[in-house]
């Protein structure tokens, strides 16, 4: 996934918290697929058996564009269908845990990738995206995504 480096390097990341992190999408997110983050932010439940997957793919905007205080906005949504268990897999990867005032981590922004998930009886969700100790999502997420295959719904 596309990354837009801001800075070099900032101080330490980390707050001494050994909490996993995972990452939730905002409320406004996808609307273009009729997807809202409702409660439900959850890391992806061992019993959820996807069938299918929606994403949304952000624009970065500058001024009047972009939806408010956030600097972008939602844009085409896509879907995909088939094998999904790399997907799954990356999802339920435990965060790692134990980052300490020491380290540094990028000053950079990541563009938002969350997956809405469909199982067979039509009930959707919207999981967390583990994360690490800086707040970036998982490389094997990414991965998982881009090895998907894609089909514009709007």
């Amino acid at each position: 996934m596309p990354l837009l480096l801001v800075a070099a390097l900032a101080g330490g990341c980390s707050d001494g918290d050994d909490s996993p992190v995972f990452l939730t999408a905002p409320a406004d997110f996808c609307p273009q697929a009729g997807v809202s983050a409702g409660p439900e932010r959850e890391p992806l439940a061992a019993d959820f058996v996807p069938v299918s997957a929606v994403a949304c793919n952000y624009d970065i905007l500058i001024g009047s564009r972009a939806s408010p205080g956030t600097g972008g906005r939602w844009v085409a949504a896509r879907r995909a269908t088939g094998s999904l268990d790399g997907l799954v897999a990356a999802l339920r990867t435990p965060p790692p845990t134990g980052g300490s005032d020491d380290d540094v981590c990028m000053a950079m922004y990541q563009v938002p990738v969350f997956v809405a998930l469909t199982d067979a009886n039509g009930r959707t969700v919207l999981p967390a995206v583990p994360g690490t100790p800086c707040g970036f999502r998982l490389g094997a997420v990414d991965t998982a995504i881009e090895a998907l295959t894609w089909t514009e719904i709007r």
